[in-house]
């Protein structure tokens, strides 16, 4: 609901003004939604359509507001939720490779500068992909740790995940569900819940 709703008001944005690009449209759909303080709708729409680590850069302010408000299971799913699917992504080119024995260390000193994540043809190369997804995997951990850090939060798990990553061990991340379901209403017929 939250997504296909995002999706509306941006393409309403971009009929109204032709000049904006869809990064644009998105990006004030995005403000007017923390200014309006719908963080859960906000944060289901990101989580629906903004996982890859190419998109964490439109999360960053979602994040410091939500920080700033004290919205910590918010911030930690919307965090938790994106590295998750990064380490999937990750995990599933670098399956290709396992068997040669690279290192974390291997895979960070390959020069993936040349890489093109919006390319297809780019991930046949698995080393190449490899070492692009694991380098922006541990940037972005590196992100969500500073912005715990500077407020005095645990970094507990980011540190445990950035550890496993770097023996090249998939890490276990627990999530709850995102909200709560309201919708469920007891119904005679079924039982009780």
């Amino acid at each position: 609901m939250s997504l296909s709703r995002f999706h509306k008001e941006t393409d309403g944005l971009r009929r109204d003004d032709k000049a904006l690009t869809l990064e644009q449209a998105s990006e004030i759909v995005r403000d007017r939604w923390i200014m309006a303080l719908e963080y859960y709708a906000l944060v289901a729409a990101i989580l629906g359509n903004w996982t890859s680590g190419n998109c964490v850069p439109f999360m960053l302010p979602v994040s410091t507001v939500l920080l700033k408000h004290g919205e910590l299971d918010l911030h930690h799913q919307l965090w938790a939720r994106s590295i998750k699917r990064q380490i999937n992504t990750f995990f599933r080119e670098y399956s290709h490779l396992r068997a040669l024995g690279l290192s974390a260390q291997d895979l960070l000193a390959t020069n993936s500068s040349g890489f093109n994540e919006f390319d297809m043809t780019s991930y046949s190369n698995k080393h190449l992909a490899s070492a692009f997804l694991l380098k922006r995997l541990l940037s972005d951990l590196s992100v969500w740790r500073d912005e715990l850090f500077g407020l005095s939060l645990s970094t507990v798990e980011v540190d445990q995940i950035i550890a496993t990553l770097n023996e090249l061990k998939k890490p276990v991340i627990k999530l709850d569900r995102l909200t709560p379901n309201n919708s469920f209403k007891p119904n005679p017929l079924r039982g009780s819940a």
